[in-house]
């Protein structure tokens, strides 16, 4: 599909607070008509596409939707303002001149209002975003699509041709970043890790240009259903010792995602914006019922708060697989990635929560690896009813990252490390700055479950951070 020289632009409605809107792999739109498609999806337009003096008109909305941005219109000022990722842009009705990141940018359309509706440029909306926009004259047809998208499947098969009966020319795995060059009916045409090109469809990607996830980065604290509910003291205590993330328990195979513990999402998630916390939604999964547990973990990922928040990631503790049978293992690990990926929210990374290879040696580590985009391993080293020494804790650590390391593992990795009796005595302040340190020496993040161990327990904590 070539890019031809039309403008096109977009029909705004007031907005009076930011409205967070799902990203979409690609849209298009046809002129005159109010059905569109979004990703693999035909919805329907509340106004249809229109050209008006030579310009593509589309409601700002959808132009958003497209781009993965919030929306707010101030109708004092006459300024609309658009956010997605690290990007603001602030475009003025009667002004060619848009503001990108408070960087002036010349414009060669102004947006004005006609019949009472705000018209913006909408090329350049989209390319400030990190989106191309594209214009058919046979179809009529405008289409937004991302200049880069990752792989969202756990792989995606390359084809010849825009369509699944093409011949296959090689499988890309997970997170892979393509450089996209064209849009054929949902099919992208991207340039290969390895060199030349190939058709991939866009609805197994997510925008590069969305919120990536920032997996493992700093350190973070484990808390489930057993606990009290985190409040605002809690939170702020987090945030002055370097905590990026919360793992809040959220469901259970046998429980389901019961009302009260979506509740807990409810409060959290706005608590956590505040102070720029992540939370991870983690989910018990027994995996007897590997689809049933797919299930149960989308419809985490895909809840939305009554404010429009999402959980920025999902986990499955992986505690039930066959312990002496490494391939039975893999093959439930397999079959429940197969059947949760198409559900998962667009763009929400996938963990996976398991024993360390100390203890679980025969565990399918490899094919975790393969099928989740970060493993989390419950480095639990106090095992005896004894102290344990700094050097013991700090081995213990290191160790279980190595052996993942030697047996192929190219996913993230973060330790989960101990903070409080689970049954075989506390620990001390220098079991704990030894496992930092083992963590640390092994070039990966850590957190600490649960939240709330003895003082110098957590001092020693977040000493390293």
């Amino acid at each position: 599909m070539k890019l031809r020289a039309v403008t096109v632009a977009v029909l705004v409605v007031s907005l009076a607070a930011f409205l967070p809107l799902p990203v979409r792999a690609d849209s298009a739109f046809t002129i005159g008509s109010q059905k569109y498609r979004s990703g693999s999806e035909t919805y329907t337009i509340d106004v249809a596409p229109q050209i008006s003096s030579g310009r593509t008109l589309l409601p700002v909305r959808y132009l958003a939707e497209s781009c993965g941005a919030e929306v707010d219109w101030d109708p004092r000022s006459q300024v609309v303002t658009l956010k997605a990722n690290q990007t603001t842009i602030q475009l003025t009705i009667g002004s060619s001149r848009e503001l990108v990141n408070g960087q002036a940018v010349e414009m060669d359309v102004a947006p004005v209002i006609i019949d009472g509706r705000t018209m913006l440029p909408a090329r350049w909306v989209a390319e400030n975003l990190g989106y191309q926009v594209a214009w058919n004259a046979n179809s009529r047809t405008v289409t937004i699509f991302p200049k880069k998208a990752y792989v969202q499947v756990s792989a995606a098969n390359v084809r010849q041709s825009p369509s699944q009966g093409s011949k296959l020319l090689s499988t890309l795995q997970q997170y892979t970043v393509l450089e996209v060059t064209d849009d054929v009916n949902g099919w992208f045409k991207v340039n290969l890790p390895g060199g030349g090109s190939g058709w991939v469809a866009g609805w197994l990607t997510t925008p590069a240009s969305s919120r990536a996830p920032r997996l493992f980065e700093g350190t973070g604290v484990w808390t489930n259903i057993y606990k009290e509910p985190l409040n605002s003291g809690d939170l702020a205590r987090f945030k002055n010792a370097g905590i990026r993330r919360i793992y809040l328990e959220v469901a259970r195979s046998p429980q389901g995602f019961p009302p009260e513990w979506q509740g807990w999402i409810d409060s959290l998630l706005p608590l956590a914006r505040q102070y720029d916390i992540e939370v991870v939604g983690w989910v018990v999964t027994y995996l007897e019922d590997p689809a049933g547990d797919a299930r149960l973990v989308a419809q985490v990922s895909n809840y939305r708060t009554p404010l429009g928040d999402c959980l920025d990631a999902v986990a499955a503790d992986i505690e039930r697989l066959p312990q002496n049978d490494t391939a039975a293992a893999a093959g439930i690990v397999e079959q429940f990635a197969r059947a949760v990926y198409p559900q998962l929210r667009p763009g929400c990374p996938l963990l996976a929560i398991t024993y360390p290879p100390q203890q679980r040696p025969k565990y399918p580590f490899q094919a975790m690896s393969e099928n989740f985009n970060g493993i989390l391993l419950m480095d639990y080293w106090h095992t005896e009813e004894r102290n344990y020494s700094r050097e013991e804790a700090a081995r213990f650590v290191s160790e279980s990252v190595s052996i993942l390391k030697r047996a192929g593992c190219k996913a993230p990795i973060e330790v989960i490390l101990e903070g409080c009796d689970i049954g075989h005595g506390g620990i001390t302040a220098a079991e704990m700055a030894g496992a930092v340190s083992g963590a640390r020496s092994s070039g990966v993040n850590y957190s600490i479950y649960l939240f709330d161990p003895a003082p110098d327990v957590w001092q020693a904590f977040i000493a390293g951070s």
